[in-house]
């Protein structure tokens, strides 16, 4: 059930001052998490301005934070099942009977929950993030990789909003779909085991070709224990498909360490006599 409105104060949770608006980039509503599901979730947000109107905000919070806080330590609630049915079977009908006021019109407002949208989504925290040129998006220091098959033409470079859900999940907003993130992180065992059992260790893009043979494999492994501060690598070109892309040896999957470039023999000298 959605409700039509919600009455607040001004607090920065619900609104913030627009930062950067001079630049060309900087989009042009800023709105804070609450605000972004509170509009997905078409719920209007009206803000107290009068001072009377907030200090009635201000008396709500200061009850429930007083009165709600002692009730729960009363009944020594200690996890969220027992907090709700303190919640539902004791404060709200002691709160509905001293404080509630009939309204001018009778009747339930409350809409019932639009069946496309996604809770799980509104609930969440998002970011707006670029997709780099190998398909991978950054989050608090951590590389996450698109799935090959959500790959779609146009990625690349586009700015996009990323999801970090209350189960930890990471999920890509693109084009009205939601795509779930990989995060380059599996450990060097779990890797060989990947390369061993991949398809005949063959890889394939845009018409090229190449065969993860043993040797490969091997100094795949040696190159990711000698790189310095490197705990854990996700997925393989082998594994994912994923091509060249012929910048300096680098792979398209950035998980993947490039292999190392022979070393070119030294240019010898001949004098003439």
């Amino acid at each position: 059930m959605r409700k039509p409105a919600t009455y607040t104060d001004k607090a920065s949770l619900f609104q913030t001052a627009a930062k950067g608006v001079h630049h060309r980039q900087a989009p042009a509503e800023q709105p804070t998490q609450i605000g972004r599901a509170l509009k997905e979730l078409d719920i209007e947000w009206i803000a107290a301005h009068s001072p009377q109107a907030k200090g009635r905000v201000e008396r709500f919070f200061g009850t429930a934070q007083d009165r709600l806080v002692k009730g729960l330590r009363k009944v020594g609630a200690s996890n969220r099942e027992e907090a709700n049915r303190y919640l539902e079977q004791v404060y709200l009908p002691m709160w509905k009977r001293r404080f509630a006021r009939e309204a001018e019109q009778a009747g339930d407002a409350h809409r019932t929950l639009d069946g496309r949208l996604d809770l799980n989504s509104v609930l969440s925290r998002v970011e707006v993030r670029t997709v780099a040129q190998d398909y991978t998006v950054r989050w608090a220091g951590a590389a996450y990789q698109i799935r090959r098959t959500d790959i779609g033409g146009g990625m690349r470079g586009k700015q996009v909003e990323i999801e970090q859900r209350l189960d930890q999940t990471m999920w890509m907003r693109w084009k009205q779909r939601r795509l779930q993130l990989d995060r380059c992180g599996r450990t060097e065992t779990q890797l060989s085991s990947c390369l061993d059992s991949a398809p005949g260790g063959t890889e394939t893009g845009r018409g090229r070709t190449t065969t993860a043979s043993t040797a490969s494999t091997g100094s795949l492994q040696r190159s990711l224990s000698t790189r310095a501060g490197a705990t854990s690598v996700a997925g393989s070109a082998q594994l994912n498909g994923y091509y060249m892309d012929g910048r300096r040896g680098r792979s398209a999957f950035p998980c993947t360490p490039s292999p190392k470039a022979k070393p070119k023999s030294p240019k010898r000298k001949f004098l003439l006599g």
